[in-house]
């Protein structure tokens, strides 16, 4: 048996934390940078933070009770119980397609990552099931950095100096504005009204 107060060897058996000690050595590490972050020198929340696995965290959601950080550095999600602070897994399967991801948001009981290595969006469902990966030329994805979301549209920042939305029941891509070739950039309800024959099944815009 354990003496209380001790820890088995193992760095996801140790006593609970609150999330409040948790929260306040992700702010330092994510205020400190990545670099800050794969060499933290303060021992008293070192110990703590090798036990949640963060690696150079750059954002947080929570989703019912528990919290979700994205780590760029090892290409994965910490999950953690916000009653108590206590670990639950990390999330870092290939298959989800992790690559520096940069900033996470919940929508409804789902998670859209944005990878700010891959210009890619990757949905987690509940029980850290993959959903789908949204990318492609398409979307514009070019360094995604954040993430935010209103209704049912997903907005993504892109650091080359763009904005994406994209659906998230469908991961179709929304068109507000367009600006064909030659032309101007107009709201897309009247450019597809005024053009319909610009928009018919099988057609490739620019051509």
């Amino acid at each position: 048996m354990t003496p209380r107060g001790t820890s088995d060897g193992n760095p996801h058996h140790r006593l609970p934390v609150s999330l409040g000690a948790v929260l306040v050595a992700l702010a330092v590490l994510m205020a400190g940078g990545p670099a800050g972050a794969r060499g933290v020198s303060n021992v008293s929340h070192g110990r703590l933070l090798h036990a949640y696995d963060f690696d150079a965290p750059t954002s947080a959601a929570v989703v019912g009770a528990h919290l979700f950080v994205t780590n760029s550095a090892n290409n994965s999600l910490t999950e953690i119980r916000t009653s108590n602070g206590s670990y639950v897994a990390r999330i870092s399967s290939r298959r989800f397609g992790f690559d520096a991801p940069s900033a996470v948001v919940a929508v409804g009981t789902d998670l859209f990552v944005a990878n700010g290595g891959g210009n890619s969006v990757t949905e987690v469902g509940a029980n850290r099931k993959l959903i789908r990966t949204i990318s492609g030329p398409s979307y514009g994805f070019a360094d995604p950095i954040a993430l935010a979301s209103s209704g049912g549209d997903l907005f993504v920042l892109n650091g080359a100096g763009s904005l994406t939305e994209v659906a998230t029941g469908t991961g179709a891509l929304c068109l507000t504005r367009l600006q064909l070739p030659g032309g101007k950039a107009l709201n897309f309800s009247d450019l597809f009204n005024s053009r319909r024959e610009k928009f018919a099944l099988g057609t490739v815009l620019g051509q």
